[in-house]
C-alpha cells in the first residue's frame, strides 16, 4: 500500500534520527583513530621511555583528544549549518546561482518561471525563488531549503539549452517531490554535519603549516617538530576518510529517494516521457549532468543526477546508475542515448506564452467559489479523504487548473506581481476597505511605510487586483512571494507590521484578510530567517486538545450562518480528532493571537497529529455538506501554516 504525505514526513523525520546517528558513529571512529596516532607519536618522541608505552590506556591523552575532536567536528557543524542559515538561497549562491526575475522577459527564462509556477500551484506551495547556474553547462537542478517556507529552486544553463517543456517540467517535478516528501530539511542538515567531519582536514592544513621547521641542533626539538607535523598531516588523511565515509552516508540517504521521486514526477505529470527524456538526454551530452563548482561535493546528494563522476567508485554515488533510472520509467528502452543538441524555444513551437489571456477564458472556473458551492456526494468524510490523499501527490487534474491559471494572468499583474516594490503595494491593496473611514485611515498609515511611495504604487495598482475573481487572489498572493522574498530584511519587518495595520484598522478580521497575513507571513518569516521550523515536542492527542478546540472552533464559526449549526459542525469535527463521544470542550470566541499560538503548538506535533487535525477541520467545513471557496481556502491556510500544502480544489 503507498504512502501518504503523513507517513513519507515521517519517514523522513526518522532519517533524521538516523543521520545523526551515522555522524555519532563517524566522530566516534575519528576519536578512536586521533587517539591511537597521538599514542604512537608520544611513544616516537619519548623513544618508547614513556609511560605510554607501557600503558597504552592514558585517560588524560584520551579526554583531551575527545574534547579537540568534539569541538572541531562540532564547531564545523555549527559553521557550515550557520552559514546555510538563510536556507535554499545560501546553497543556490554557494554553487554561483544568480536569481531570475520573476517579471523577466527572457523567453528560455520565462518558460522556466511558468513551469516552476505551475508545479507549485499544482502542488499547493508557495512559489519558490529561480536562481540559475550560467556556467553549468550540464543538466541539472536541486531543490533546497529547510521547508517550503524558504525553498528555492536552481537548474543549470545545460538543462535549459537541451531540455524541452515536457523534459524540464519532468525534472522539476521530481525536484518538487522532493519538497514535499521532506527531504530537503535533511538534505541541509547532512551538508553541515558532513563539513563537521571534513574539518578535521582543514585544521590538520594549519598544523603543518605553523609546524616548528627543522633546524635546530637538538634532536629533540627536531624530533617534535617532526612529530607536530605528522600530526597534521595524519588529521588531514582522518578528515579524508571521514569524507570518504561522508560520503556514503550522503549515498546511503539519498539513492533510494531519487527512485521515489522519480515515480512521484511520472503520477505527477502522467508524462514519463518527460523524465525519462531528461535522463537518456544526460546519458547523452557530452558534460552529462557533472556540476564543476568546487562546492559541488557538499551538495552531490541534493542533485537531480549525480554532480561528479563516480565510475571508479560506485558505492559513493550518491543517484542510481541512469540505466536504472530510465528502465525503471521505461521498460522499453533501448538502451541507447540521444545525441543532444540545444533547443531554441521559439523555433521548436516551445515558446512560453508571456502573460497572454488565457484561450479557455480569462480564469479557470474554480469548484467551489461562495457563488456554487460544491456539495459533497461521498458524504462528510469526503473532503478529508480527497485532501489526505492530494495532499503531496498533485496529480494531472491539479496540473490543468495551475496551467490555466497561469495563463489567466494578464501582463499588468505579471509584472505587478514579479517586482519587489510593486509585489507589496499588490498586498496591501488586497486588503483595503471600501468603508470610506476605514479606508481613509489605512491609506495615511501607508505614508509613514519605511519605502517612499508606497501610497501611490498602491493605488496604481488597486484597480487591477480588485479586478481579480473571488478564489484566485490567494493563489495570486503565493505567486508574489518570490518578489517579496527580495526585500531588505527591515523593509520586510515594516512590510508585515504595515499588513497587520491595515488588517486591524476597522478593528475586524475578515477570513480572507487573515487567510492573506497567515500564508504570506508564516512562509516570508521562514524565508528571511525569523523563524525556524520548530523540532517535533508533541507525540500525543491530551496536550493538543485545547488548541485543536481552538482551531477546530474558528472553522466551525467561518463556515456555518447560525451559532446552532456551528456548535453542530465543531462538536462531529472535535470527536473525529478526538476519536471520542465524549469530552468535547465549550465552543468559545477566539482571537487571532490564539489562533495563531494554536498553530504553532501543532507545527511542533508529529506528522500523525497534523493528519488527524487536517482530517477534522475537513470534516467540520463538510458537516453542511458542501464547501465554499472561503472555506477551502482557510483549509489550506491551516495546512500551509503546518507545511503540509495542500493543492487546489479541482474535479478529477
Amino acid at each position: 500500500m503507498s504512502t501518504n504525505f503523513f507517513q513519507r514526513q515521517d519517514q523522513a523525520r526518522k532519517k533524521t534520527g538516523r543521520l545523526l546517528l551515522l555522524f555519532a558513529l563517524s566522530v566516534v571512529g575519528l576519536i578512536a583513530s586521533t587517539y591511537i596516532i597521538c599514542l604512537v607519536l608520544f611513544i616516537w618522541v619519548d623513544g618508547g621511555n614513556s609511560p605510554a608505552a607501557r600503558n597504552p590506556i592514558n585517560p588524560p591523552l584520551l579526554l583531551g583528544v575527545t574534547a579537540g575532536v568534539l569541538f572541531v567536528t562540532g564547531c564545523g557543524s555549527l559553521y557550515k549549518i550557520a552559514e546555510l542559515a538563510s536556507g535554499g538561497k545560501s546553497v543556490a549562491m554557494l554553487l554561483g546561482g544568480e536569481l531570475i526575475p520573476s517579471n523577466t522577459r527572457d523567453l528560455t527564462l520565462r518558460r522556466l518561471l511558468n513551469v516552476v509556477e505551475e508545479m507549485a500551484i499544482a502542488s499547493g506551495v508557495p512559489v519558490p525563488p529561480v536562481y540559475l547556474l550560467p556556467n553549468e553547462k550540464s543538466i541539472n537542478a536541486f531543490v533546497a531549503g529547510f521547508g517550503p517556507g524558504d525553498a528555492v529552486v536552481t537548474v543549470s544553463q545545460g538543462s535549459l539549452d537541451y531540455l524541452s517543456r515536457d523534459e524540464l517540467q519532468g525534472v522539476l517535478a521530481h525536484e518538487f517531490s522532493h519538497l514535499l516528501n521532506g527531504d530537503v530539511r535533511l538534505n541541509i542538515r547532512l551538508m553541515g554535519l558532513i563539513f563537521g567531519i571534513v574539518a578535521l582536514s582543514i585544521v590538520g592544513q594549519y598544523v603543518i603549516r605553523f609546524a616548528p621547521r627543522s633546524g635546530s641542533r637538538d634532536s629533540d626539538d627536531n624530533k617534535s617538530g617532526m612529530a607536530i607535523f605528522l600530526f597534521g598531516l595524519a588529521l588531514i588523511v582522518l578528515g579524508s576518510i571521514g569524507a570518504f565515509f561522508g560520503r556514503l552516508i550522503q549515498a546511503a540517504i539519498s539513492r533510494q529517494r531519487e527512485f521515489l521521486a522519480d515515480a512521484s514526477a511520472v503520477q505527477f505529470t502522467r508524462n514519463p516521457d518527460g523524465i525519462a527524456g531528461a535522463l537518456k538526454k544526460i546519458g547523452g551530452l557530452s558534460s552529462g549532468s557533472t556540476i564543476k563548482n568546487i562546492h559541488a561535493s557538499e551538495a552531490c546528494h541534493m542533485f537531480f543526477a549525480s554532480g561528479f563522476s563516480t565510475r571508479i567508485f560506485a558505492m559513493l554515488a550518491t543517484h542510481p546508475p541512469l540505466d536504472e533510472r530510465i528502465r525503471a520509467i521505461d521498460s522499453h528502452w533501448d538502451g541507447k542515448f540521444p545525441q543532444v543538441s540545444i533547443i531554441n524555444p521559439r523555433v521548436v513551437g516551445d515558446e512560453p506564452q508571456i502573460a497572454s489571456p488565457s484561450k479557455k477564458g480569462p480564469w479557470p472556473v474554480i469548484p467551489g467559489m461562495p457563488q456554487m458551492p460544491l456539495p459533497i456526494p461521498a458524504g462528510m468524510m469526503g473532503l478529508a479523504d480527497t485532501a489526505v490523499r492530494k495532499m503531496g501527490k498533485p496529480n494531472t487534474s491539479d496540473l490543468h487548473f495551475s496551467e490555466e491559471f497561469t495563463e489567466g494572468i494578464t501582463d499588468e499583474v505579471r509584472e505587478i506581481i514579479g517586482e519587489p516594490f510593486s509585489a507589496r503595494a499588490a498586498i496591501y491593496a488586497l486588503v483595503l476597505s471600501d468603508e470610506p473611514d476605514v479606508r481613509e485611515k489605512q491609506l495615511a498609515g501607508l505614508k509613514t511605510t519605511v519605502v517612499p511611495n508606497d501610497l501611490e504604487e498602491t493605488l496604481a495598482v488597486e484597480p487591477m487586483m480588485s479586478a481579480l475573481p473571488a478564489g484566485t487572489r490567494l493563489n495570486v498572493a503565493f505567486q508574489s512571494l518570490p518578489a517579496l522574498s527580495q526585500m531588505s530584511q527591515r523593509q520586510y519587518k515594516d512590510f508585515r507590521d504595515r499588513v497587520s495595520e491595515l488588517i486591524d484598522a476597522d478593528q475586524k478580521v475578515s477570513l480572507f484578510e487573515f487567510c492573506l497575513q497567515r500564508v504570506v507571513c508564516h512562509h516570508l518569516d521562514q524565508a528571511y530567517g525569523l523563524v525556524k521550523p520548530p523540532p517535533v515536542r508533541y507525540t500525543s492527542l491530551t496536550p493538543l486538545n485545547p488548541a485543536a478546540s481552538i482551531i477546530l472552533g474558528l472553522v466551525a464559526v467561518k463556515g456555518n450562518e447560525s451559532s446552532e449549526e456551528a456548535l453542530k459542525s465543531y462538536t462531529v469535527a472535535f470527536q473525529q480528532w478526538n476519536n471520542s463521544t465524549t469530552g468535547v470542550p465549550a465552543i468559545s470566541a477566539c482571537s487571532r493571537m490564539d489562533f495563531a499560538k494554536a498553530l504553532y503548538q501543532f507545527e511542533q506535533a508529529t506528522p500523525q497529529l497534523k493528519e488527524r487535525l487536517i482530517r477534522a477541520c475537513a470534516t467540520c467545513i463538510c458537516s453542511n455538506r458542501q464547501v465554499t471557496a472561503a472555506e477551502y481556502e482557510l483549509l489550506r491556510t491551516i495546512c500551509s501554516s503546518l507545511d503540509c500544502p495542500l493543492p487546489p480544489l479541482t474535479i478529477e
